[in-house]
Formats: C-alpha cells, sequence, structure tokens
C-alpha cells in the first residue's frame, strides 16, 4: 500500500494513519516516497474516536490517502467511511480482525483495462479482501473500503452531464442609500436621503425609524415631511452607491461568470451553468444569502429563466423560482405593471384604459398594443417570456482597486473605524479574487476636515487575497493607532499586486466540499481527541532505530524519550542489570563502516513500517514457529558510544509460512538473545 499512498500524496495532499498498532517509523516512509510534511498518525483511545476522526479527515479534503485500524469492523460504520471518502476524493484503507469482517463476493464491472468498479459506486471501488497479517498480536486482516480516484472511465453510461439552462438571479437593493452610511438604518432617529428630479425633491430611501412612520421611496419629499415632522434628509451620494454595487458586483463573480448591473440597484447574475458547481441549486442560494446578511444589507432576489422576469420578480417580491420558459406567462399575471421595465407614461396610459396588471395585458391583441401604445409593449412582452433575446452587457473589472468611504459625523475611536475598514477589504478581495491576483502592500488614507490625512502603508510577509487574513493585519494596525482628528472619510487602495499563486484545486470537488487547510484539520482534529492525539514525525541522523525518530504533539518537540522508567530501560545506558546489558552492551570490535551518503540511504528500504515502543523477545512473540521462520537481509548496527547509549546488534528481516514478517535483532553480547523490534506492513 505504500507506493498507493505516495502516489495519493502527489497533489499536495496528506497520508493519515488512524489508530495505528505500532508508532510508524519515519525513516522506512520517506524511503517509500511519503513526505512526513505531510504525515501524521492519529492516536485514538477507543473504536468510535477513530472512525470519527477518520470520517473528519476522509470528509475534508485534505488527504489523499488514510490507513485506519480497527478492532472491531461494523458494515455500517465501513459505508460512512465510503462516502466520506467519496466528498473527500480520498484513498483509504481499513484493517480489521478477519472474525469481525466477513467478506462477500461483489459483482464487479469491468469499465476499461486500467478501472475497474464496483455495484456500490460508479466512481470509488470498495474492495473486501483478507491478507495475512504482519502486526503484533494481529490476526489475518481484511482490508475494505479501498477508493480509487479519478475514474472517468467508470462512470456509468447514463450519468451524462446535461447542458444546464439559464436561470438567472435578479439581487435588488431597494434601501442601498441607507445601507452604505454606517449605523444609519439602525439608527432611532428617522432619516430619509433625497434627490433632486426637476423641480421637486423625491425620497430615494429612508431607514427602519421613518419607514415606521410611514415614508416610502418614491414620495415628495413634503409628503413625507407631513407624515413625519421629525423626519431629517440627506442629500443622495451616488458615488458611494455605485462604489458599493461594483464591490457587489465583485463579489457575485465568486458565483457565477456572468454579472451585470441593471439600473441603480439591482444585480444581475447568471447561475444556471454553476449550480451543479456548488452541489445543487439549493447550497448556492444558501451561501449568497448567507454572504448578503453579513455584509447587512437589505436585499429582494428573484429567480426566473430570463433576466427581465427575474427582475420583475425581485421587484414584486414574487418568492417562487420558475426555471421553465413555459411556467412564466402563469406567473406573471397577477403582477402590477408598474414592477416591470415599461415606462411610466406607457404604465398610465395602459392603467387609463384598465390594464394594471400583466394578466390583462397579456389578453389583448398584439398588433393592437403595437398601434395603440407602440412597439415597446409587444418587445417588452417577448422579451419577459424568453421569446426575444435580450441584449446584457457583462460587467468590466477595473485594472486597480480603490475605493473610499465617508460618513456624515467625524470618528475620533481608532477601532471604530474597523467597521469601514472591514467593508472595504472586503470589496478588495472580492477584487482580487475576480482578478486572479493577490496583493503584497495595501494603503489606508484617513481624512479629516483640518488636518491632512494620515497614511498607513502596510506590508504583508506573503501576498495574499484571503480577507479574513487581511482584515487581521488592519486590525492588528488600527489597535495601535492614534489619530490626530476625528476621521470623516477612509480610503483604501492596494498598491502593489501580483499574480494569484495558489495551488490548483480539483476540478471535481463541490462547493461546501471543497479542502480545507490541513493546519485547521489538525488542529481540530486535536481540539477533539486530546493534546497528544496527533503525532508528526521527523528525521534523526542516528542509526539506532530508538533514537532515530522524532515526534511532535502538537507544539512539543522531543526526539529522545527522557520520562517514564520503561523508556530509561531501553533507551538510555545501562546500569547494572542482566536484563539491560542483554539489549545494549559497548561494542568490543571495531565500529561500522560510516557510509558516505546520508544515513537512510542504503538501508532503509529493509526497514519495517513500525517499530515497537521497546524491544520484545522473541520467545514472547504471538504464535512464533522457529521452524517457519526464515532470515534475510542481514545489517549490523553498531553506534551510540558518544552519548553512553551505544548498541550493537545484527539485524535481520524474519519471514513466517504465515505471512508475519518481522524486523528482529541478536545482540552480539551474551547471552546473545533474540527480540523483536519492529513490524512489516
Amino acid at each position: 500500500m505504500l507506493p498507493a499512498f505516495a502516489r495519493a500524496m502527489d497533489e499536495q495532499r496528506w497520508l493519515l494513519f488512524v489508530s495505528a498498532p505500532h508508532r510508524p517509523y519515519a525513516p522506512a516512509l520517506a524511503a517509500a516516497g511519503i513526505d512526513l510534511e505531510r504525515f501524521a498518525h492519529l492516536r485514538c483511545t477507543t473504536t468510535e474516536q477513530a472512525l470519527w476522526a477518520a470520517e473528519q479527515a476522509l470528509r475534508s479534503g485534505v488527504c489523499g490517502a488514510l490507513a485506519l485500524w480497527l478492532g472491531h469492523c461494523d458494515a455500517n460504520a465501513l459505508r460512512r467511511l465510503q462516502l466520506a471518502a467519496e466528498v473527500g476524493r480520498s484513498l483509504s484503507g481499513a484493517v480489521s480482525a478477519t472474525g469481525t469482517c466477513r467478506p462477500k463476493p461483489r459483482r464487479q464491472r469491468c469499465a476499461s483495462r486500467s478501472t475497474v468498479s464496483t455495484c456500490v459506486s460508479s466512481n470509488a471501488a470498495a474492495h473486501s479482501a483478507r491478507s495475512r497479517a504482519s502486526c503484533c498480536g494481529v490476526h489475518p486482516t481484511a482490508l475494505a473500503c479501498m477508493r480509487k480516484r479519478h475514474q472517468r472511465a467508470c462512470c456509468p453510461s447514463h450519468e451524462l452531464v446535461e447542458v444546464a439552462a439559464m436561470l438567472w438571479l435578479a439581487l435588488q437593493f431597494p434601501h442601498l442609500a441607507i445601507d452604505t452610511r454606517p449605523g444609519a438604518e439602525t439608527q432611532t432617529e428617522p432619516l430619509a436621503i433625497s434627490e433632486a428630479q426637476g423641480a421637486r425633491r423625491i425620497i430615494i430611501a429612508a431607514n427602519a425609524a421613518a419607514r415606521v412612520q410611514g415614508v416610502r421611496a418614491g414620495q415628495v419629499l413634503g409628503a413625507a415631511q407631513t407624515l413625519c415632522a421629525e423626519l431629517k434628509t440627506a442629500t443622495r451620494r451616488s458615488s458611494d452607491e455605485d462604489a458599493a454595487m461594483q464591490s457587489l458586483a465583485l463579489w457575485a463573480l465568486g458565483y457565477s461568470s456572468l454579472v451585470a448591473r441593471h439600473g441603480d440597484d439591482t444585480l444581475l447574475v447568471e447561475i444556471g451553468a454553476s449550480r451543479l458547481l456548488f452541489g445543487n441549486e439549493r447550497r448556492l442560494l444558501q451561501a449568497i444569502a448567507v454572504d448578503l446578511e453579513g455584509d447587512g444589507l437589505a436585499c429582494v432576489a428573484g429567480l426566473a429563466a430570463t433576466a427581465s422576469a427575474a427582475r420583475l420578480f425581485a421587484s414584486a417580491g414574487h418568492g417562487r423560482i420558475v426555471r421553465d420558459l413555459a411556467d412564466l406567462r402563469e406567473h406573471i399575471t397577477a403582477i402590477e405593471l408598474h414592477h416591470g421595465d415599461l415606462p411610466t407614461d406607457t404604465c398610465d396610459a395602459l392603467a387609463g384604459v384598465g390594464v394594471r396588471r400583466y394578466g390583462a395585458l397579456l389578453r389583448l391583441p398584439r398588433h393592437e398594443l403595437a398601434r395603440r401604445f407602440g412597439q415597446v409593449v409587444p418587445d417588452h412582452l417577448d422579451t419577459l417570456l424568453g421569446r426575444r433575446a435580450e441584449v446584457i452587457v457583462p460587467m468590466r473589472i477595473a485594472e486597480r482597486f480603490r475605493q473610499r468611504l465617508e460618513w456624515p459625523h467625524a470618528i475620533a475611536n481608532s477601532m471604530v473605524l474597523l467597521f469601514p475598514a472591514r467593508r472595504l477589504l472586503v470589496a478588495a478581495a472580492h477584487w482580487l479574487v475576480a482578478c486572479q491576483r493577490s496583493t503584497t502592500r495595501l494603503r489606508l488614507a484617513f481624512a479629516h476636515e483640518d488636518h491632512p490625512d494620515t497614511v498607513i502603508d502596510l506590508g504583508l510577509g506573503q501576498s495574499s487575497a484571503d480577507r479574513e487574513h487581511l482584515i487581521a493585519v488592519v486590525r492588528a494596525r488600527l489597535e495601535r493607532l492614534t489619530l490626530p482628528q476625528g476621521c470623516v472619510a477612509l480610503t483604501l487602495e492596494l498598491t502593489e499586486t501580483q499574480a494569484l499563486d495558489a495551488p490548483s484545486r480539483d476540478l471535481f470537488v463541490r462547493h461546501g466540499e471543497a479542502p480545507e487547510d490541513a493546519q485547521q484539520l489538525l488542529d481540530r482534529l486535536q481540539g477533539r481527541l486530546g493534546d497528544t492525539a496527533v503525532e508528526r514525525f521527523v528525521v534523526a541522523e542516528d542509526h539506532r532505530p530508538e533514537f532515530c525518530v522524532g515526534a511532535t504533539h502538537g507544539s512539543r518537540f522531543f526526539s529522545r524519550p527522557t520520562g517514564t522508567s520503561q523508556e530509561k530501560r531501553f533507551f538510555s545506558r545501562p546500569t547494572g542489570t542482566s536484563q539491560e546489558k542483554r539489549f545494549f552492551s559497548r561494542p568490543t570490535g571495531t565500529s561500522q563502516e560510516k557510509h558516505r551518503d546520508p544515513w537512510v540511504a542504503p538501508t532503509t528500504a529493509m526497514r519495517p513500517m513500525f517499530l515497537l515502543s521497546e524491544p520484545q523477545p522473541v520467545a514472547q512473540w504471538p504464535s512464533f514457529d522457529w521452524r517457519r521462520a526464515r532470515l534475510s537481509l542481514p545489517e549490523r548496527i553498531e553506534s551510540g558510544w558518544w552519548d553512553e547509549a551505544d548498541a550493537t546488534r545484527d539485524y535481520y528481516r524474519l519471514d513466517q509460512t504465515d505471512g508475519a514478517r518481522l524486523w528482529v535483532f541478536r545482540n552480539r553480547q551474551a547471552p546473545h538473545d533474540w527480540f523483536v523490534q519492529g513490524v512489516y506492513a
């Protein structure tokens, strides 16, 4: 299995051992091509913990391969592991006693000469095969739940990918003029944003306190002040709304490659081609809703087979999803005309003859509509129902990122500025992702009323496009910032950017199931299993097997055991007992000639995969029979004289006819007893 495990780590993925019977022997793994920087061993005290850890690791997508040792083999548990391996696209193997797992023959289907799948899954093979055990005290084992990767040829013929029909999502932000002003929506004083239209001032948006008293968008300012005498007004800042829509459009590019703006407050996103990438339509919409809720923006959505219908549904608050063009006619009949894209004077003219809803409009003859109200009405209906193509101009991404936020009152507390800074950093992260770039330096400019701007240049040690990382860097800087005056505006500019250099993810990983960070996975496993449950290994330059492996538990590192009396018994200088002298005695002959190459070069190919915590006498080994054993690959180790823990031994690989393979040594000092120190896989 080691060659398969090494191959599964080619894509910068990890190899995990879960509840192995002995500590993995790092030199043997390194000789087999295993990158120890991406290898870990999880020590679990119970079978339930081992199953949980294995499922979490497989489902995360971090693991390229995983090996699990079980004392009890449960079919339901193995099925869960197989499904987790399907999600994470991992090679997995479970080892358990043969008596607890009775594999049955499974009908197999040959998809090609090089790929074989079973009837359990179309792109993973679950195999159950008996194998001999070479582990200490373990019966012959059963290997189950093997996961083959990238078996494109074995997919059933009926699972053909269909070309997705267009599905448009319209996102309308009716309170954008209020939402772009920090704190305006939640303040207790009624506030309305107005704009001059001809000789009158029209309400564009109102906060919650004003809406409670009847103030609505589209009202004349005088009428709104009549309803709410305490109403405060502010002039519309179109530049802030435009910057917010640009940021939202950049964010939407993370969900679709086709994003367009319509008017001042509507965003069109084509999600029909990308919904399968996110798992399904429901997951995609949930992800969009979570992002919008986190930004604190009021939004009304519409979903339909045409962009015009999606805008109409969003404006009217139509809560259904209409995927088929044939169903659009039925769903628009009850919607009033002023929610659509018809000119206002045309809607007024139609209302004059009693036509106020689309149902009544659709019942009128087309030629009469065109003759009395112009060709714009039939064209609008054809576009709405998908009978006429609609011209949609996709959004263009700016070559550089620079945005500015303003607010009416000066802010003197630097930590309060983290809220507007976060909004700008989120927009910057969206721009970086859309442009496939990362930044190494950014600039923050804090504007004051009667003082020059306070400018901060922040450099990053490594280029990044992660918004949480950028926010953490800015937060740490704001904690130490002292402003000379209150700040009335904030400008963010990415001064240095470069092409994004990030590892590519698997094309077939679905959204929501993308691989998480390996360190996050290990931290999560360590938090659940304990501080010493996650073992990492390094190779030390020492010939003695017990000293050539260093292990880490979290942040603690040790290269040699130094604690318990049992550890000192086998890994320290003998002090006089006959048992210790039998293991480690000072050599009397010449030391072994040193290799010119690194110590791992010529001998690690014969090293075992597992090393016992302490050598065990051969006579105490279960089911051992010298008459059925064969010795091979002799090797002499004489080392350790410099630290008073010298050892002189002759090592052999011992093969028994029942399949067991052990790593044994014979002490060269009297009484020349034989001991088992390692187990081959």
